[in-house]
């Protein structure tokens, strides 16, 4: 068996009318005890706020373009594992959308962002101003309430 850590990992589903939307809402804080993971394929579009140290991501199961996030980032749908590299501790807030939710939410159409890692600012620019918000906020559920 592994080594225990410790990372605090806190998700929320929205209610009505906000689920057609947004499929989960999530906090996440800890450091894993490995270099790496992989995170598995799926049709939905993440946008991650990263509110410690950066975080690199590499699209196409590690063969695909590369960033060193530290305000956010951008997952767009993808039919291959990305590749998640923390450079430290953990501590972001995701948010996880719909199929069709990621227009609506993020403001660009999701085959725009297919197959790829963004900074989250540059496709979401209003992110900015919410990550303000989730610095100033003093728990994790204050934080989930805010996005």
């Amino acid at each position: 068996m592994g080594e225990a850590f410790e990372f605090e990992y806190t998700t929320r589903v929205p209610e009505k009318p906000l689920e057609m939307f947004v499929e989960s809402l999530w906090y996440a804080r800890g450091t894993i005890p490995y270099a790496r993971e992989k995170i598995a394929p799926t049709g939905s579009t993440v946008g991650v706020f990263v509110l410690g140290d950066p975080i690199v991501q590499t699209a196409n199961n590690g063969e695909g373009a590369t960033i060193r996030a530290d305000r956010g980032f951008l997952i767009g749908p993808h039919d291959r594992p990305v590749i998640n590299e923390p450079t430290g501790e953990t501590f972001a807030v995701g948010i996880v959308t719909t199929a069709v939710g990621c227009e609506a939410v993020f403001g660009v159409p999701p085959a725009t962002l297919r197959g790829g890692v963004f900074h989250l600012e540059s496709v979401w620019p209003d992110s900015a101003s919410i990550r303000r918000g989730l610095l100033k906020a003093p728990t994790a559920d204050a934080m989930l309430g805010l996005v």
